[in-house]
């Protein structure tokens, strides 16, 4: 006897624990199916979690750094993507500070050494010479005055 033409020879009868059977199967792929897709939806939230997160702190630390504060640092969980972008950003940034402290001591230094050269403009009795001197000096002095290192 054949088992998908059932007793008497009919074409699509089906044996009922075979139904019963493929309705077990069903059951099992459709479960399996939400869990595979709640666990998929899960760790692609995880993902842009500590995918995005580091990418809002880089743009946080880039507006402060357009406003002129160039103490900022990126800093990252321990399970962030982008550590070593970090890393490297902030050592930069160390560099870039210490090249314009640097220079700001070179600055500072030629200032002390006009304002000395217009007091001796105005004892040597040339004010308008001092003066002159005076204003290169504040310019110097409030050139770059609005970074915070």
């Amino acid at each position: 006897m054949d088992a998908a033409r059932g007793e008497a020879g009919e074409v699509g009868v089906v044996a009922p624990d075979v139904v019963e059977q493929l309705g077990l199967l069903n059951g099992v792929i459709a479960r399996s199916a939400i869990v595979i897709s709640v666990l998929s939806f899960l760790f692609a939230l995880y993902m842009t979690h500590y995918i995005a997160g580091p990418i809002y702190r880089f743009e946080r630390t880039f507006e402060r750094l357009r406003a002129g504060d160039l103490s900022v640092q990126v800093r990252l969980r321990k399970r962030d993507e982008f550590q070593e972008v970090a890393r490297l950003f902030n050592e930069s940034l160390v560099s870039v500070r210490q090249q314009i402290r640097r220079e700001r001591d070179g600055v500072d230094a030629a200032a002390t050494r006009l304002t000395a050269l217009s007091a001796s403009l105005r004892e040597s009795g040339n004010p308008s010479a001092a003066l002159q001197v005076d204003e290169t000096v504040a310019a110097l002095r409030s050139n770059g005055s609005n970074l915070t290192l």
